[in-house]
Protein backbone atom coordinates (compact mmCIF):
# COMPACT_ATOMS: atom_id res chain seq x y z
CA UNK A 1 0.00 0.00 0.00
CA UNK A 2 1.93 3.52 -0.75
CA UNK A 3 0.75 6.41 0.85
CA UNK A 4 0.75 9.74 -0.58
CA UNK A 5 3.94 11.75 -0.86
CA UNK A 6 6.31 8.90 -0.18
CA UNK A 7 8.36 7.04 -2.72
CA UNK A 8 8.36 4.60 -4.17
CA UNK A 9 11.77 3.33 -4.78
CA UNK A 10 11.96 3.29 -8.07
CA UNK A 11 11.07 6.50 -9.63
CA UNK A 12 10.51 5.21 -13.39
CA UNK A 13 6.90 4.61 -14.34
CA UNK A 14 8.45 2.13 -18.13
CA UNK A 15 8.42 -0.55 -16.01
CA UNK A 16 5.35 -1.18 -15.29
CA UNK A 17 5.12 -5.34 -16.47
CA UNK A 18 7.13 -5.39 -13.03
CA UNK A 19 3.92 -4.58 -11.04
CA UNK A 20 0.61 -6.81 -10.63
CA UNK A 21 -1.79 -6.98 -12.74
CA UNK A 22 -4.67 -5.25 -10.32
CA UNK A 23 -1.53 -2.94 -10.20
CA UNK A 24 -2.06 -2.18 -14.05
CA UNK A 25 -5.74 -0.75 -14.14
CA UNK A 26 -5.03 1.54 -10.99
CA UNK A 27 -4.35 5.21 -12.49
CA UNK A 28 -1.81 7.90 -10.62
CA UNK A 29 -1.13 11.46 -9.94
CA UNK A 30 0.22 12.92 -13.16
CA UNK A 31 1.78 16.25 -10.97
CA UNK A 32 3.55 13.21 -8.21
CA UNK A 33 4.22 11.37 -11.41
CA UNK A 34 6.56 14.22 -12.98
CA UNK A 35 8.16 14.45 -9.41
CA UNK A 36 9.21 10.37 -9.95
CA UNK A 37 6.47 9.06 -7.56
CA UNK A 38 3.01 6.81 -7.56
CA UNK A 39 0.52 8.54 -5.71
CA UNK A 40 -2.63 6.79 -6.56
CA UNK A 41 -5.16 8.89 -7.72
CA UNK A 42 -8.40 9.89 -5.64
CA UNK A 43 -9.97 12.75 -8.30
CA UNK A 44 -9.57 14.70 -11.55
CA UNK A 45 -9.57 17.71 -12.75
CA UNK A 46 -11.45 18.46 -16.18
CA UNK A 47 -9.64 21.49 -16.96
CA UNK A 48 -6.21 20.28 -17.15
CA UNK A 49 -7.65 16.79 -18.14
CA UNK A 50 -5.28 14.92 -15.29
CA UNK A 51 -6.02 12.80 -12.30
CA UNK A 52 -4.76 14.25 -9.22
CA UNK A 53 -3.96 12.37 -5.72
CA UNK A 54 -5.45 13.64 -2.57
CA UNK A 55 -2.99 16.04 -1.58
CA UNK A 56 -2.72 17.64 -5.63
CA UNK A 57 -6.60 17.32 -5.35
CA UNK A 58 -7.27 19.68 -2.13
CA UNK A 59 -4.59 21.87 -3.23
CA UNK A 60 -5.44 22.27 -7.02
CA UNK A 61 -7.96 24.95 -6.66
CA UNK A 62 -5.43 27.42 -4.99
CA UNK A 63 -3.75 28.96 -6.96
CA UNK A 64 -4.63 31.47 -9.00
CA UNK A 65 -4.91 29.98 -12.60
CA UNK A 66 -6.68 26.72 -11.43
CA UNK A 67 -9.46 28.47 -9.07
CA UNK A 68 -12.20 28.19 -11.34
CA UNK A 69 -11.15 24.71 -12.45
CA UNK A 70 -13.79 21.52 -12.17
CA UNK A 71 -12.85 18.82 -10.01
CA UNK A 72 -14.51 15.60 -10.56
CA UNK A 73 -13.79 13.12 -6.63
CA UNK A 74 -13.22 9.59 -7.13
CA UNK A 75 -16.18 8.16 -8.15
CA UNK A 76 -17.01 10.47 -10.30
CA UNK A 77 -13.65 10.54 -12.37
CA UNK A 78 -12.64 8.95 -15.53
CA UNK A 79 -11.05 5.63 -15.09
CA UNK A 80 -8.99 5.50 -17.62
CA UNK A 81 -6.49 7.73 -19.14
CA UNK A 82 -8.08 10.01 -22.41
CA UNK A 83 -5.46 10.29 -25.05
CA UNK A 84 -4.94 14.13 -24.71
CA UNK A 85 -3.64 14.00 -21.30
CA UNK A 86 0.09 14.28 -22.15
CA UNK A 87 -0.75 17.80 -23.83
CA UNK A 88 -0.91 20.68 -21.42
CA UNK A 89 -3.50 23.22 -22.21
CA UNK A 90 -2.16 26.61 -21.08
CA UNK A 91 -5.05 29.09 -21.96
CA UNK A 92 -5.83 31.01 -19.21
CA UNK A 93 -9.59 31.75 -18.52
CA UNK A 94 -11.23 35.19 -17.96
CA UNK A 95 -12.11 36.82 -14.40
CA UNK A 96 -15.46 37.96 -15.45
CA UNK A 97 -16.72 35.58 -17.89
CA UNK A 98 -15.92 31.97 -16.12
CA UNK A 99 -15.13 29.20 -18.14
CA UNK A 100 -14.58 32.17 -21.17
CA UNK A 101 -10.90 32.02 -22.64
CA UNK A 102 -8.96 34.63 -23.19
CA UNK A 103 -7.86 35.05 -26.61
CA UNK A 104 -8.03 38.41 -27.63
CA UNK A 105 -5.43 41.64 -26.73
CA UNK A 106 -6.63 45.17 -27.05
CA UNK A 107 -3.82 47.35 -28.41
CA UNK A 108 -5.43 50.30 -27.67
CA UNK A 109 -6.37 49.55 -23.97
CA UNK A 110 -3.17 46.86 -23.46
CA UNK A 111 -5.54 44.72 -21.96
CA UNK A 112 -6.61 40.91 -22.70
CA UNK A 113 -10.05 39.45 -22.90
CA UNK A 114 -12.65 36.82 -24.06
CA UNK A 115 -15.02 37.18 -26.57
CA UNK A 116 -17.75 38.81 -24.75
CA UNK A 117 -15.32 41.42 -23.05
CA UNK A 118 -14.21 42.67 -26.07
CA UNK A 119 -17.65 42.48 -27.95
CA UNK A 120 -19.07 44.34 -24.96
CA UNK A 121 -15.91 46.81 -23.97
CA UNK A 122 -13.73 47.12 -27.00
CA UNK A 123 -16.03 47.12 -30.19
CA UNK A 124 -14.26 50.19 -31.39
CA UNK A 125 -10.95 49.27 -30.57
CA UNK A 126 -7.54 47.70 -32.59
CA UNK A 127 -7.99 43.86 -30.87
CA UNK A 128 -5.71 41.08 -32.04
CA UNK A 129 -6.86 37.24 -31.81
CA UNK A 130 -3.95 35.86 -30.06
CA UNK A 131 -3.18 32.56 -31.59
CA UNK A 132 -2.78 34.22 -34.83
CA UNK A 133 -0.10 37.00 -33.67
CA UNK A 134 1.67 34.02 -31.35
CA UNK A 135 2.18 31.55 -34.51
CA UNK A 136 4.24 34.43 -36.45
CA UNK A 137 6.27 35.36 -32.80
CA UNK A 138 8.39 32.30 -32.84
CA UNK A 139 10.14 33.63 -36.34
CA UNK A 140 10.43 36.93 -35.36
CA UNK A 141 13.58 38.96 -34.69
CA UNK A 142 12.18 40.22 -31.77
CA UNK A 143 11.61 36.58 -30.00
CA UNK A 144 15.40 35.67 -31.56
CA UNK A 145 17.02 38.58 -29.74
CA UNK A 146 14.94 37.60 -26.70
CA UNK A 147 16.73 33.69 -26.98
CA UNK A 148 19.57 35.15 -27.26
CA UNK A 149 19.49 37.56 -24.32
CA UNK A 150 18.38 34.41 -22.00
CA UNK A 151 21.64 32.29 -23.90
CA UNK A 152 23.37 35.85 -22.26
CA UNK A 153 21.86 35.36 -19.06
CA UNK A 154 22.41 32.08 -18.75
CA UNK A 155 25.91 31.80 -19.73
CA UNK A 156 26.44 34.39 -17.26
CA UNK A 157 25.15 32.50 -14.23
CA UNK A 158 27.11 29.70 -15.09
CA UNK A 159 30.05 32.10 -14.82
CA UNK A 160 29.22 33.33 -11.69
CA UNK A 161 28.19 30.27 -10.29
CA UNK A 162 31.69 29.11 -11.17
CA UNK A 163 33.70 31.82 -9.84
CA UNK A 164 31.68 31.65 -6.29
CA UNK A 165 32.48 27.84 -5.97
CA UNK A 166 36.24 29.31 -6.79
CA UNK A 167 35.97 31.49 -4.08
CA UNK A 168 34.31 29.17 -1.41
CA UNK A 169 37.12 26.73 -2.52
CA UNK A 170 39.77 29.75 -1.81
CA UNK A 171 38.31 30.38 1.32
CA UNK A 172 38.28 27.32 2.73
CA UNK A 173 42.07 26.73 1.94
CA UNK A 174 42.60 29.92 3.19
CA UNK A 175 40.80 28.84 6.66
CA UNK A 176 42.30 25.39 6.66
CA UNK A 177 45.83 26.91 6.37
CA UNK A 178 44.83 29.68 9.31
CA UNK A 179 43.56 26.85 11.07
CA UNK A 180 46.50 24.31 10.66
CA UNK A 181 48.82 27.94 11.65
CA UNK A 182 47.23 28.72 14.82
CA UNK A 183 47.25 25.05 16.01
CA UNK A 184 51.10 25.05 15.37
CA UNK A 185 51.23 28.30 17.38
CA UNK A 186 49.31 26.71 19.88
CA UNK A 187 51.79 23.71 20.29
CA UNK A 188 54.76 26.36 20.02
CA UNK A 189 53.43 28.32 23.01
CA UNK A 190 52.50 24.76 25.27
CA UNK A 191 55.97 23.57 24.31
CA UNK A 192 57.47 26.91 25.92
CA UNK A 193 55.39 27.33 28.71
CA UNK A 194 56.30 23.76 29.98
CA UNK A 195 59.72 24.59 29.24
Amino acid sequence: MEVSGRRDGKGDFSSSFSHSSDDADQLYCLPCKHDETRVPAYGYCKDCAEHLCETCYKNHRKPAPCRNHILLDKTKMPKTLSPGTTSLDLTETCDQHHGKAIKYFCKDHESLGCSPCMTMNHRSCKIDYIPDVSKNYIASSQYQSLLKSLETLHDNLKAIAKSITEKKKLIQENQDRIKADIQKFRQKINATLDK
